[in-house]
């Protein structure tokens, strides 16, 4: 910030809430825009998958050894790469970082605002994560 803005007066003191608002909402935008533009999509992506439990395509592998005089039998999931708009945006991250007013009413509104501009939307979690892909993408919800 070059210098402060002209509204940073102690006769607008009642407004800072609202000024603290709207800078909040400005820099959700920004986090979603910034976390949204690290998608890889495909040209075949036409599913997201938010699903608790085994991932598709997981692999198992098991192994034995002998640890003392006790066999012991270990099991190693190998799961791809989460595919495109699979991966939330941490909601809790930027809210324990901004420490933003409001937080439920912002949510609302960025939720409305990426829907206007073509976005699908689901917030899980408990309000801590949010998914945002393209409208008309088949989802598949968790069970919470």
């Amino acid at each position: 910030m070059k210098e402060f803005p002209s509204k940073f007066v102690p006769q607008n003191l009642k407004h800072f809430q609202t000024y603290k608002y709207d800078r909040d909402c400005c820099y959700l935008r920004e986090a979603i825009y910034e976390s949204v533009l690290q998608e890889k999509p495909t040209e075949d992506a036409k599913t997201v998958n938010l699903v608790k439990g085994p991932l598709k395509n997981e692999t198992k592998i098991s192994t034995k050894a002998m640890i003392g005089n006790a066999a012991s039998s270990t099991q190693l999931v190998l799961t791809p790469e989460p595919g495109p708009f699979e991966t939330p945006f941490n909601l809790s991250a930027f809210k324990e970082h901004r420490n933003p007013v409001r937080f439920d009413e912002m949510i609302a509104q960025i939720s409305k605002e990426l829907k206007e501009k073509g976005w699908d939307v689901f917030v899980g979690h408990a309000g801590t994560s949010m998914w945002i892909f393209p409208q008309g993408m088949a989802i598949q919800l968790p069970d919470w």
